[in-house]
């Protein structure tokens, strides 16, 4: 079974060097599963306090399954204060989603999560099996609690001299737990479990003795001292190793602490578990790679599912797609300048300039259909779930929609200045203008009014829209001139937006995911990031440069796609 990656800074046994040490305190977690392994995204596992796992980082992730055993992998956790420390452990299995977004989403939409509570033994390595049990698929339970045979029980575990640990109540048992006064508890990769003082206990961020402990910086003098004081036979029989520079503890080998350097690993860059996905790892950043090249059919906006790119080649006049990995590429259609591109579960859709077209074809290929004709200039490109949304662009323009089965034209919105891209909530379509001192509009679904929702924007470009918010780029007038901004859905309008980056250099192409904002920035070569929720307010975060001019970009839950039609290139990058 393999050790599971963990955090930057373990806590590892100096008893390893003396050859007539007691038994170590530890606990080691088994983990399994009987869910099909090829249904299985990944595990993760936190350790802390009682209660207080939620708001914590993982401290070692993985995605390893044996489809022979279920077999997941094991974790070994020591104490970083006194050796009968009370710990916590938190351990979420995806199924068909990432843990990362078990946690998000509560832990349902195929998503287990187990927890055990209990106190190290003094001299002792504590076997403790958790078996991620599709009984216990989508039932959360409260955070002292956890699921057994289908039921919340409580977390309290009870370990026994020998070494063997079960939960101490039966299904249906949601008895109370002993907190006792262990503190919190660390987060390291060999993780230290928690001090008595201190932000955070043992752990932190960074691992097991990051910070706090039973005082200073790191605990790991504090807890050596402690021990001495404690237990002179024993001395030393607990040291704290830190990782520094750029080296992290990530293969969950005690005996090997700190292998890995977070700078250049492409599969541990920055820190443990961040994959580069096929790019190299430079500084501790993950360096994007080129899906498709091509000088005469360049891509200028894309489109995702969960397999495929999908774009548009707007000088070839081609909608194309190819795997995540960049392989299998397929033209699906042909056309004259295709501009806008997008997808769902059945069909690509696109827009062609110079025939003024809204058309669609089968996703795996097959003879496109037209929606829409008769336009002045169909450009932006949006859908829901019945229908596609496009901009009629002209000095007296129009937003459209037409059902997704072929079908009539019906304008929701008509003499609209230079309407360009498209944002659908499920009560209104917003759109941006591509004019000086224009503005950002919307109008409702069900018909009515088209109502300014920004006034006196200097050529809005992108837009995207979730349940509270609508996001929108602005280029403004001069170099590096540019914003990204966003006005709430129930703001009274017309709104003051909030700006959340200023001085960009041509912000163009936007896309969203849970947290955060992507855009590419065509002036200068750039694709940029900031938090949805202004943590990070005018600070935006590089995340790739190169190229000539980027334009399309979208996002899921791995990694940042754009594409440069100047370039001729479709590029990805981890996030």
């Amino acid at each position: 079974m393999r050790a599971l990656s963990a955090s930057a800074s373990i806590w590892v046994l100096s008893g390893l060097l003396m050859p007539a040490c007691r038994e170590p305190t530890q606990l080691t977690l088994h983990l399994s599963t009987d869910a099909k392994c090829v249904d299985v995204k990944g595990t993760s596992i936190t350790v802390g306090a009682h209660g207080k796992l939620e708001d914590k980082d993982p401290v070692a992730r993985t995605t390893e399954c044996s489809a022979a055993t279920g077999q997941v992998g094991t974790l070994v956790v020591v104490p970083s204060g006194s050796k009968d420390d009370q710990v916590s452990v938190r351990v979420v299995t995806g199924v068909a989603k990432s843990a990362e977004a078990c946690v998000k989403d509560g832990y349902v939409g195929g998503c287990i999560v187990a927890r055990r509570t209990l106190r190290f033994l003094p001299h002792t390595s504590l076997d403790l099996p958790i078996a991620m049990s599709v009984d216990c698929l989508d039932v959360p339970c409260e955070a002292t609690q956890t699921c057994l045979e289908g039921k919340c029980v409580s977390a309290a575990t009870q370990c026994t001299g020998a070494g063997d640990c079960k939960l101490s109540s039966p299904p249906g048992d949601g008895g109370t737990l002993d907190t006792g006064t262990g503190g919190a508890a660390g987060s390291g990769g060999s993780a230290g479990s928690g001090g008595t003082s201190g932000t955070g206990g043992a752990g932190g961020t960074g691992g097991a003795g990051a910070s706090g402990g039973t005082g200073g910086t790191g605990g790991a003098d504090a807890s050596a001292d402690a021990d001495a004081a404690s237990d002179a036979s024993d001395a030393g029989s607990d040291v704290s190793v830190t990782c520094t520079g750029t080296m992290g503890e990530c293969d969950g080998n005690l005996t090997q602490p700190c292998e890995t350097d977070l700078s250049t690993s492409a599969t541990h860059c920055g820190k443990c578990g961040h994959d580069c996905l096929g790019g190299t790892c430079v500084a501790g950043a993950c360096q994007p790679i080129t899906l498709f090249s091509n000088a005469i059919n360049g891509p200028s906006r894309l489109a995702l599912d969960a397999t495929h790119v999908y774009f548009v080649d707007y000088k070839g006049g081609t909608v194309r797609r190819l795997l995540k990995d960049g392989t299998a590429q397929q033209v699906l259609a042909t056309g004259t300048e295709c501009n806008r591109i997008a997808v769902d579960g059945t069909h690509v859709y696109w827009t062609e300039q110079t025939p003024k077209l809204v058309r669609r074809a089968p996703k795996g290929g097959g003879a496109p259909e037209t929606l829409g004709t008769g336009l002045s200039s169909a450009l932006g490109l949006a859908l829901d779930a019945t229908n596609a949304y496009f901009s009629d662009m002209s000095a007296t323009g129009a937003v459209n929609r037409a059902p997704k089965a072929p079908g009539s034209v019906q304008a929701l919105a008509s003499n609209v200045p230079w309407p360009l891209e498209i944002a659908i909530t499920p009560t209104h379509a917003y759109w941006t203008t591509f004019a000086n001192n224009g503005a950002v509009r919307r109008v409702p679904l069900a018909g009515g009014a088209t109502e300014v929702v920004v006034p006196n924007v200097d050529n809005s470009f992108g837009i995207a829209s979730d349940s509270a918010n609508v996001y929108f780029t602005v280029l403004g007038t001069g170099a590096n001139k540019g914003q990204v901004q966003s006005v709430a859905l129930a703001a009274t309008l017309p709104a003051t937006p909030v700006v959340l980056a200023v001085s960009q250099g041509g912000p163009r192409g936007l896309a969203l995911d849970a947290t955060h904002l992507y855009w590419t920035n065509s002036d200068t070569q750039s694709v940029m990031r900031i938090a949805k929720d202004g943590s990070d307010l005018q600070k935006p975060t590089l995340i790739a440069t190169g190229g000539i001019e980027p334009l399309g970009i979208a996002v899921d839950d791995v990694a940042v796609y754009w594409a440069d039609e100047k370039a001729g290139t479709l590029r990805r990058v981890a996030k």
